[in-house]
């Protein structure tokens, strides 16, 4: 039941697209945006998908907790249930963990760029590049006080600064990319945490002069990963658009398991077992629906 309850409520499922594997390695055929409608001239003018292709390869994970029988039987206030619980959030937690470990690492995704670069390209008729690695040279508000500790009302500028941005990519056929976007998940280390809150609660709050965006229904959620090592660095993600800037690829969801009375364990150890074992992996999806953002 807590590894159900603690999988609903990760917030990897607002960056990853799930799709389900059925083999060691998938391969995905990225496609380019559908032409926009044309003014109709003598006859149709029928233009191809660019096709670029990547894999990802399936892992196998596992843990395991051994607990003594006897502490099992002698729990009198529930602590072990307490730890047998907590292992089940931790395996809950392994996709944000995953993506974290992408965001970190910043490999290279379908377009053969690292995932946060400076020239990115989307193929088709659009020869232009683009970025999704910033600094105050694309968006000035960048430059702050102080890039490990910027304040609220200098985070105010950032975030409107970085929705901004979105809107400056072109798809292959030069049409506005992210035409629409309302919903952002922006994620910074903990160091950033107050500002970063109050400056949505000012852009989004209920009342005053300053929450435009809550009036034309954008949303922006703030995400503290405690993971990340970058003191000077902000992420923003669109989040609602078809496809995420993640794939998390699923071939076998997390599976509990337990070797109890009867098991070679107790008879042989005295303990019992719990595990949880997955297979899976997450890998980059759309570039253009993810910002890196640092500070100076």
């Amino acid at each position: 039941d807590t590894l159900e309850q603690e999988l609903a409520g990760s917030w990897a499922s607002l960056l990853g697209v799930t799709i389900p594997s059925n083999q060691s390695i998938e391969t995905y055929r990225w496609l380019g945006l559908p032409p926009q409608m044309r003014l109709w001239l003598n006859a149709r003018v029928a233009k191809g998908l660019p096709i670029k292709s990547f894999t990802i390869e399936n892992a196998e994970y596992e843990s395991t907790l051994r607990v003594d029988r006897n502490e099992m039987r002698f729990d009198k206030t529930g602590q072990l249930m307490l730890r047998i619980g907590e292992h089940a959030q931790r395996a809950a937690q392994h996709w944000e963990k995953l993506v974290t470990d992408l965001i970190e690492a910043d490999g290279l995704c379908y377009d053969g760029q690292n995932f946060f670069d400076t020239d990115h390209s989307m193929g088709g008729d659009n020869a232009s590049t683009y970025k999704n690695e910033l600094t105050s040279s694309e968006v000035a508000a960048l430059n702050v006080s102080s890039a490990a500790a910027p304040t609220a009302t200098e985070m105010e500028a950032i975030l409107i600064g970085l929705a901004q941005y979105f809107y400056t990519y072109k798809d292959n056929a030069g049409e506005p990319y992210n035409q629409g976007a309302k919903s952002f998940v922006v994620m910074v280390n903990p160091n950033m945490m107050g500002a970063t809150m109050a400056a949505i609660r000012v852009l989004l709050g209920s009342g005053g002069a300053s929450n435009q965006l809550l009036v034309q229904d954008f949303s922006i959620k703030a995400l503290v990963n405690p993971r990340m090592t970058s003191t000077d660095v902000v992420y923003m993600f669109r989040t609602d658009a078809r496809m995420k800037p993640f794939i998390l690829q699923d071939a076998v969801s997390p599976t509990v398991e337990f070797l109890g009375e009867g098991s070679d364990t107790a008879f042989l150890e005295n303990a019992y077992l719990f595990g949880v074992r997955a297979t899976r992996a997450a890998g980059y999806g759309q570039w253009a629906h993810a910002i890196k953002a640092t500070l100076s």
